[in-house]
């Protein structure tokens, strides 16, 4: 079952519904306008252009489970999937805001 965390809502999120007062009901919550703030809209326009100039050289980026299941490792794949080297989360940062891809 779908619930929104009641403590991550701001008060300007609840609106009085037509005839909540008269039913008893008090205030209630639209999630009807929601949607991701501007940053992390910013944050995936920048995701999407790092992700582009991965492409334009023919490689891609992978976030998977280790062998052992117990860690995340990243991944420089080229485009038929052929792993060319594991990466550190520096260098990733790197291709993110730089756009150096490691040799």
């Amino acid at each position: 079952m779908f619930q929104k965390q009641v403590d991550a809502i701001s008060p300007a999120e609840v609106r009085p519904q037509a005839g909540a007062a008269e039913s008893g009901r008090g205030p209630s919550i639209d999630l009807t306008e929601s949607g991701p703030p501007a940053t992390v809209l910013e944050e995936m326009a920048r995701a999407d252009e790092t992700n582009a100039r991965l492409r334009e050289i023919g490689c891609q980026l992978v976030f998977a489970l280790s062998a052992d299941g117990c860690s995340l490792q990243i991944e420089l794949r080229d485009m038929d999937g052929n792993l060319l080297r594991l990466l550190s989360a520096t260098e990733v940062e790197r291709i993110a805001r730089r756009g150096e891809v490691p040799e």
